[in-house]
């Protein structure tokens, strides 16, 4: 893994091998655009150098899901993602077992292969984001030895050069149980993991990057904090978005990035009076785009672009 991220641009080259990270319209996270600052590189080289996870925390909209594809990108590593959900369990990062589709196999009429299929558990083993960034070619015969076993492969999710060092996005963390982080300490402090169903253990043949997100909405636990390097991203101020929308849009002059990032910043000031949540900078991005392909279209004004984009409120509610 490269040492040093000194030279990263803001913008990057196309390359076709990520393409599926994301699309360049709606929220965009196909790693080719971050505005980044020296505090940021120097938190993915002291995780580089522990070899601890960076806990990437902030507000919604301040850029904690957009920077690990971008690292994955700008260093040519292979990347992983898992996005948290309310049912999310430790588990479910580093394997799943279809128990409800091995019964129903079970439960099939007599065919051999089906029969034979249902005897045998591993094919009913799902590889996570760890089993896939700790050791690929276990994950893709789901932990049996292809020679003996006659099994279906599991498709690989990840994204970037195939041989390359990993980099896995553990997203929104804080939306999961509380019991969930503890329960990743040993996997991620030791890199290695075993298989419950199989018994078959899961090293790390090279110890991954690892960036996990929380908006903070629900406190993490002191343990798993401590395992953790801590990044805190701001929300962007005026200038910031300013500068991010002509990252992503180059044709767009500075004076309409700033234009459309004064009318965020006012909004977000008449919410915060209400203490509710202002205009985010995917919201930012969205007003600035249709600024830029609307230029000139009668049907559309900039009042309507800023209550569609950014506002957001009913315009027929009584004050």
């Amino acid at each position: 893994m490269p040492d040093s991220l000194d030279e990263l641009a803001y913008t990057l080259p196309d390359q076709r091998e990520y393409e599926a990270l994301g699309s360049t319209l709606g929220d965009r996270r196909d790693g080719r655009v971050y505005v980044h600052d020296p505090r940021v590189r120097a938190a993915v080289l002291v995780a580089q150098a522990t070899g601890r996870p960076l806990l990437v925390r902030g507000k919604p909209g301040s850029g904690k899901s957009s920077l690990a594809p971008f690292i994955a990108r700008a260093l040519k590593l292979r990347f992983y993602v898992h996005t948290v959900q309310g049912r999310t369990q430790a588990q479910d990062l580093m394997w799943r077992y279809d128990a409800v589709r091995r019964l129903a196999d079970a439960q099939l009429p007599s065919s051999g292969a089906t029969s034979s299929r249902a005897e045998r558990i591993e094919h009913y083993i799902e590889p996570g984001a760890l089993w896939w960034a700790f050791d690929s070619a276990t994950a893709r015969m789901r932990g049996v030895d292809s020679t003996q076993v006659d099994i279906k492969p599991a498709d690989d999710p990840g994204v970037g050069p195939a041989d390359a060092e990993c980099i896995v996005l553990i997203d929104e963390i804080d939306k999961a149980d509380p019991d969930v982080p503890n329960s990743l300490l040993e996997c991620l402090g030791s890199w290695q993991f075993r298989v419950q169903e199989t018994g078959f253990p899961v090293r790390a043949t090279k110890p991954p990057l690892v960036f996990i997100t929380t908006n903070d909405e629900r406190e993490l636990p002191a343990a798993f904090r401590r395992r953790c390097v801590t990044l805190y991203l701001d929300a962007h101020t005026t200038e910031d978005l300013a500068q991010i929308g002509h990252a992503h849009f180059p044709e767009a002059s500075d004076e309409l990035c700033k234009r459309v990032a004064a009318h965020v910043d006012r909004l977000r000031g008449e919410a915060r009076k209400l203490n509710q949540p202002g205009p985010s900078t995917a919201e930012y991005l969205d007003a600035l785009r249709a600024s830029l392909r609307l230029d000139g279209n009668k049907n559309v004004t900039w009042q309507d672009i800023e209550q569609l984009t950014l506002a957001k409120q009913n315009p027929f509610a009584e004050s």
